[in-house]
């Protein structure tokens, strides 16, 4: 994971690593929802690539983000918007 070299060079941005499998497959979502919530603006995705798991991650960022809030998404997040 890229997270803690992320969240160190840019501390604003406010990174939040999640539990990743040894195929670096992403799992435990539970972890955005309160912070989600209280989010400006969302970055989603810069380098990503679309695995059986996206959909699933994005539909779960998606249901916690506030409708006011800013949202950017990566190419493969949002062949999982249709």
């Amino acid at each position: 994971s890229v997270a803690t070299g992320l969240g160190l060079r840019m501390p604003e941005a406010a990174v939040i690593a999640l539990d990743e499998d040894g195929t670096g497959q992403i799992g435990n979502t539970d972890p955005l929802g309160e912070k989600l919530e209280r989010c400006a603006a969302l970055v989603f995705g810069p380098g990503m690539t679309h695995t059986r798991a996206t959909p699933a991650l994005v539909a779960a960022l998606l249901a916690h983000l506030p409708q006011d809030a800013g949202l950017l998404l990566d190419a493969a997040a949002l062949t999982c918007c249709t």
